[in-house]
């Protein structure tokens, strides 16, 4: 395949050459990718005694020993970048961001992530204690809010934008992330007020304008989450996720024609779709349309078998056409993914699905 031709070219690159750091961090990532992780760990520690600041070898160790379980290695490894790198903010940033997703990854394999639980936690203390501090000139105050929320330290991460804000109080990137912040802390009405900086400051920032859409919503303000959302795809007009949540606005303020319209943008923009087809489907459900609803959850299914919302509407609206064997069928297809339908439906199949 691929990865083996590619292989063998980085071999010969280095049989035939002086030794270059780049080609061999470049072997040990398709030794990876084929499964041959001692030689992958040989050739990213080649590379690493050969150019030890060399970051791409050293995350790509790092990350590979906790695939492997050498937590200790791993921990270590990521502490040497930081060390390199002298602290900077930046590789805090994306030192806790490996950690989070080893923790996620070891939490839903029921695995121990308690040595990454706890270097994480020491990273968020050094960078509480950096937002915390008077501001100094030599700190980069947005790069260390990034941090401390890569960190889950929102309330660090708050303090450090505004201070970045005092000196720059129009600068885009920190309005909207400290909006993103009092997003992430369910304040939605301060989240709105920086999403409004941030394009008042920066008209064309499509991800503001969404973010804007989304925090409306949270509010159940849709008719500014509709305007927010207009803006979204009148700047992009192939982004398929302002298309389904303006479609989402739409069907919450019962414009249910202007609904089905934008969940078909969304369609045509990105055809796999599915919540898009499922959304559909509950449009024309409501519309009493029970045939485009039915067509719309099945091809919801076709692309995604296992979509449990999609698999209990189609059984009720198959129910609904008298159709109860298959909606029968459709409703244990659900159970077997472990939803609980209510037990009157479960009921009703009993006793017309015989």
């Amino acid at each position: 395949n691929l990865a083996e031709k590619r292989f063998v070219l980085f071999q010969k690159t280095i049989n035939n050459r002086l030794f270059i750091v780049e080609p061999v961090a470049n072997i040990a990532e398709l030794c990876n990718q084929l499964g041959l992780q001692d030689k992958a760990v040989h050739y990213f520690s080649l590379s690493i005694r050969k150019r030890p600041e060399y970051m791409k070898a050293r995350y790509g160790l790092s990350g590979l020993y906790a695939d492997l379980g050498f937590d200790k290695n791993a921990v270590r490894e990521y502490w040497e970048i930081l060390r390199l790198k002298r602290m900077d903010l930046y590789a805090c940033a994306r030192v806790i961001r490996s950690y989070n997703d080893i923790i996620v990854k070891r939490k839903n394999d029921g695995g121990d992530a308690t040595i990454y639980i706890k270097a994480r936690e020491a990273l968020r203390v050094y960078l509480r204690g950096l937002a915390s501090a008077e501001n100094s000139k030599t700190v980069d105050n947005y790069a260390l809010g990034r941090a401390c929320d890569d960190a889950g330290d929102l309330d660090a991460a708050i303090l450090a934008y505004n201070k970045e804000l005092k000196g720059n109080p129009r600068d885009p990137l920190t309005l909207l992330a400290l909006g993103n912040v009092y997003f992430k802390e369910k304040k939605y009405d301060e989240a709105i007020e920086f999403y409004n900086k941030t394009v008042a400051a920066q008209p064309g920032n499509k991800k503001a304008y969404f973010n804007l859409g989304i925090a409306h919503s949270a509010l159940h303000q849709y008719s500014k989450a509709v305007k927010s959302y207009k803006k979204v795809v009148a700047l992009d007009p192939q982004d398929a996720a302002g298309y389904f949540n303006l479609g989402f606005a739409y069907e919450n303020l019962n414009l249910s024609s202007e609904a089905v319209f934008s969940y078909g943008k969304a369609l045509v923009v990105k055809p796999n779709y599915y919540t898009a087809y499922y959304n559909l489907g509950n449009v024309w459900a409501k519309l009493k349309n029970v045939q485009k609803a039915e067509q719309a959850y099945r091809a919801a299914l076709r692309i995604e078998p296992n979509h449990i919302e999609s698999l209990m509407n189609l059984s009720i609206i198959l129910f609904d056409q008298k159709e109860f064997k298959e909606a029968k069928e459709y409703c244990k297809k659900a159970q077997d993914l472990g939803f609980s339908p209510p037990k009157e439906y479960l009921e009703a199949l009993r006793r017309y699905g015989k």
